[in-house]
């Protein structure tokens, strides 16, 4: 469990996890290639990786519009290709026309593929696993968050070594406060990428290594669960002793209960 799940589960069942363990995500990690720079008068190569779902295309769609903001001043020219499909797929090709530079929409590929198409990229923007997936594969990316709304105007960006708690993506709509790690605004972010991209790669990839590597965190999980006492029914025990939760199963009653108050007053009327 990472630091926004940990969150999650403490609103969700009305609790405080006193001494949390956190637990990383895990991913495999590939050797990476040599460094490489980036070519000045060639185009930058952005990789999008995720479902074309409700709680993911408001992330893709501001990185597009931040993107249009940012290359009206700097000096470059870009590339961007969406891989990923969805029940959002037809809305996100819309938005794709009205953008000024190249946006190819290639749809789901094999996941034993992800990463040789990754490495293809000079910058991955992606939240969750694929996030881990791209650094692990030694390409610099952005871990973005999730929404179900337009996201905040002053949104910022983070590199995945810049995650909080292991974070891969908090849950945030238009009033949300930005994270404190989200510092990058897309133009920095950008001459970052064209400058520093040997260092982005290295961080990028050492983060990955470090925290999220699978060939550590198996034997560690295993030995986290012949320690744990939490059962199921624990958890079923927070949610009905949750107030709110038990108005809510109240009022999601009170419909059948009418009908059966006045099914009962007919046959009496009978």
């Amino acid at each position: 469990m990472d630091l926004p799940n940990l969150q999650a589960t403490e609103t969700f069942y009305n609790v405080t996890i006193t001494n949390p363990d956190l637990l990383p995500i895990p991913v495999s990690i590939s050797e990476i290639s040599a460094n490489k720079q980036i070519e000045v008068n060639g185009a930058l190569k952005i990789l999008w990786v995720g479902r074309l779902c409700d709680f993911k295309v408001p992330s893709l769609l501001k990185v597009w519009d931040d993107l249009r903001d940012a290359l009206q001043v700097l000096n470059l020219s870009v590339e961007f290709t969406v891989v990923g499909s969805g029940p959002l797929s037809s809305k996100v090709a819309s938005f794709a026309k009205d953008q000024p530079y190249k946006i190819c929409l290639v749809g789901e590929i094999p996941a034993s593929d992800i990463s040789a198409v990754m490495v293809r990229h000079d910058l991955v923007f992606a939240m969750g696993t694929s996030a881990l997936e791209a650094a692990a594969s030694g390409v610099p990316c952005c871990c973005l968050d999730a929404s179900y709304s337009q996201l905040p105007k002053n949104y910022r960006y983070r590199w995945v070594h810049e995650c909080r708690g292991f974070g891969l993506g908090w849950i945030m709509d238009k009033n949300s406060v930005v994270p404190s790690e989200n510092q990058w605004a897309m133009i920095d972010l950008l001459r970052e990428v064209v400058t520093n991209w040997a260092g982005q790669q290295r961080l990028c990839y050492d983060y990955a290594e470090s925290n999220h590597n699978v060939a550590s965190l198996s034997e560690n999980l295993i030995s986290r669960i012949g320690k744990t006492s939490l059962l199921l029914g624990d958890l079923e025990g927070l949610k009905r002793r949750d107030p709110i939760r038990l108005f809510w199963r109240w009022l999601k009653n009170v419909p059948f209960a009418i009908r059966k108050i006045l099914s009962t007053g007919s046959r009496m009327i009978e």
